[in-house]
């Protein structure tokens, strides 16, 4: 993700803000986003990397999507697929 908002904030002059959206991170991981982007918005926070073991414990019920399936969605929604 960080690599991924430093490549965006080279192309700057494209851009006028920033802004990364995420469901859940551990709380050093959002506070490391912010200082690469202009604004991070996350659902809930886990208070550290050592208490955040995987996605699926802050979700009721966390199926995993194999990559057959994302890719047919993506060919189905015509996203870029290589």
């Amino acid at each position: 993700m960080i690599a991924a908002a430093r490549w965006i904030k080279r192309k700057r002059e494209q851009y006028k803000k920033l802004i990364i959206a995420i469901p859940v991170a551990p709380k050093d991981a959002v506070e490391a986003l912010k200082k690469e982007s202009d604004m991070v918005i996350t659902g809930s926070t886990a208070s550290s990397i050592a208490t955040f073991k995987s996605l699926a414990q802050f979700y009721q019920e966390f199926k995993s999507v194999d990559d057959k399936k994302v890719i047919e969605i993506c060919k189905k929604h015509k996203l870029v697929f290589q």
